[in-house]
């Protein structure tokens, strides 16, 4: 590995048969720990398709995304004919693996099984802040109303 990790990070990277969470303050190399990790899993065979991963910004996410890109292309300069082909295969899967924010996939879980927890198909988001103040402000006129 050409990156010198901690024994903590380490074990992150190469920890086995079940999840982890990496909580570390900023700049200590979250990014670079989970990537390692990633590629790792996916040079034994695992799917980009199998992958969760949430972070808190969309930008974080796309930062993700594109280190992972690299990373694969990166890896596939060493590989061998099978590996090779594996590799390429991750890199369109790529586009569609599961890198998000929290919120992105929460909002794609719901999206998915809206049938099962009763909510209407119509739904959506109220992404405008005018209208959420507003009907905030119907709920909280409602509520007035009642108690006088």
């Amino acid at each position: 590995m050409a990156t010198r990790f901690t024994e903590n990070q380490q074990q992150a990277v190469y920890e086995t048969g079940h999840n982890i969470l990496v909580a570390a303050s900023a700049g200590s190399g979250k990014t670079t720990v989970l990537i390692e990790r990633l590629i790792q899993k996916i040079l034994s065979g695992v799917s980009v398709e199998n992958f969760l991963i949430v972070t808190f910004t969309n930008a974080a996410a796309q930062e993700m995304r594109e280190r992972l890109e690299k990373a694969i292309e990166k890896r596939m300069h060493s590989a061998d004919a099978a590996q090779k082909r594996f590799l390429q295969e991750q890199l369109l899967l790529l586009p569609a693996a599961n890198i998000s924010t929290i919120d992105a996939y929460a909002l794609r879980v719901i999206e998915n099984y809206y049938h099962i927890i009763g909510l209407d198909p119509q739904f959506r988001l109220l992404s405008d802040t005018a209208e959420r103040d507003m009907l905030r402000q119907d709920v909280l006129n409602d509520v007035f109303a009642q108690f006088y």
